[in-house]
């Protein structure tokens, strides 16, 4: 039997089938957000993290005003297609860097240059690298530009010659350079009142110039740069005179040299330089007059030799030279001595030869003889290298009267005898 649903308020079928609809797009629209959200999952799941900042390293960490050091910034990886931008900054304007670096894609690191600018005390600066909100830091620190010597070469010269200041910076000049004052407390020197140190430059040199004053002075030279001056004293002489004492001597004897100037104003004293061309004549580098005094001597060392030699002494006071020839002699005989003066016939007896100063390396050989054949003796003796004398023998034959002989040594062109008597 055919029945008829009724529905209340005129409710029909046509509502119920609308319902049903509007639930099936609902569930359509369901399903369609769940797929979107996983879909982003998945695809958040495989994107990785950009790079980050992993270290920043400075090189030299301290540098002088004028100077630059270069930056490394590295990447925990590598940069992205396209590369990445690193933000920089400095903390001070005592140090400046570029507001960024550039990473290319695919590199791990990139280098930028930080330059220093000028301070007038040691300053540290934090420069900072920034990528994707993270940051690493590295301290700086920035030097002022100092002096940090001003010598004089020569520190001695004759008046009228001239001398050289070499004035050295911490580091190198910053472009356009740096001006460094000069002054002095002499007349007989003249500099300039300032120079000017080209950029890049650690040091420079400036030429001094002196005149020949009546005495002796000293001159008082100050460079000024900042706040800091450095002085050197400058040695002015008008004249120095050299001796030797003695001129000729036996080797392995010293002999004196004296250094005479007509006054000394210097607070520091006067230094000459020494030289030899002979080992045989050996002396010191320098001499040197002390503060308030005319005159210092110095020695010379001669060897023994086995012949004459000629050395030259040379003494040096700024550009002047003075060269003084000597002679070193080889060792004199200077004596011949018997252990007895007479002896019997077929007695044996002992000759001492004597020299005037130590042998020569290699000794030195001394020719002997005999005028009488009662008396017989070696034809040379040798004294040893270093030592002054050397023994020798006599033999005598038997004679049936008493006869008188004379024993001759030479070296050289010098002779001595000694007579000795053989008795029956």
């Amino acid at each position: 039997m055919f029945c008829q649903k009724s529905y209340p308020n005129g409710v029909g079928s046509s509502h119920f089938l609308k319902t049903r609809g509007s639930r099936s797009r609902n569930l359509a629209l369901i399903s369609l957000l769940v797929f979107v959200l996983g879909l982003g999952q998945a695809l958040a799941g495989s994107v990785r993290p950009g790079p980050t900042i992993e270290l920043l390293t400075i090189n030299p960490k301290s540098i002088v005003y004028g100077s630059s050091a270069i930056g490394t910034v590295s990447l925990s990886g590598p940069a992205p297609t396209g590369g990445v931008m690193i933000s920089l900054s400095a903390s001070k304007a005592a140090a400046s860097v570029p507001a960024s670096v550039p990473v290319a894609g695919g590199a791990n690191s990139a280098t930028f240059v930080i330059t220093s600018n000028s301070v007038t005390a040691s300053t540290g600066v934090i420069i900072t690298a920034t990528l994707n909100g993270k940051s690493r830091e590295y301290e700086v620190i920035v030097e002022p530009l100092e002096m940090k010597g001003f010598t004089l070469e020569p520190a001695n010269v004759i008046g009228g010659s001239t001398a050289l200041g070499n004035i050295d910076l911490n580091g190198p000049a910053p472009a356009g350079g740096v001006v460094v004052t000069l002054s002095s407390t002499n007349s007989a020197v003249t500099i300039p009142t300032s120079v000017t140190i080209p950029g890049g430059n650690g040091n420079f040199t400036v030429p001094i110039t002196t005149i020949g004053p009546s005495v002796p002075t000293y001159a008082r030279i100050t460079a000024t740069l900042g706040g800091r001056s450095i002085t050197s004293g400058l040695n002015i002489v008008n004249e120095f005179k050299v001796t030797i004492n003695p001129l000729n001597v036996t080797g392995g004897v010293n002999a004196t040299g004296t250094i005479t100037v007509t006054a000394n104003g210097s607070p520091t004293g006067l230094v000459f330089s020494l030289t030899t061309d002979s080992k045989d004549a050996l002396v010191n580098s320098s001499v040197k007059i002390p503060a308030g005094q005319t005159s210092a001597t110095f020695t010379i060392k001669t060897s023994p030799v086995a012949k004459a030699v000629y050395p030259v002494i040379g003494i040096t006071f700024d550009q002047v030279f003075q060269a003084i020839e000597m002679s070193v002699n080889p060792p004199v005989l200077e004596s011949i001595g018997l252990s007895s003066s007479s002896v019997t016939g077929g007695q044996a007896a002992t000759g001492t030869l004597t020299l005037n100063a130590p042998a020569p390396v290699g000794g030195l050989v001394v020719k002997l003889g005999s005028n009488n054949a009662a008396v017989t003796v070696a034809a040379t003796v040798t004294i040893p290298a270093g030592k002054t004398s050397a023994t020798f023998a006599l033999s005598t034959a038997t004679v049936t009267a008493t006869t008188t002989a004379i024993v001759t040594a030479r070296t050289g062109s010098v002779s001595q005898s000694a007579n000795i008597t053989v008795t029956q």
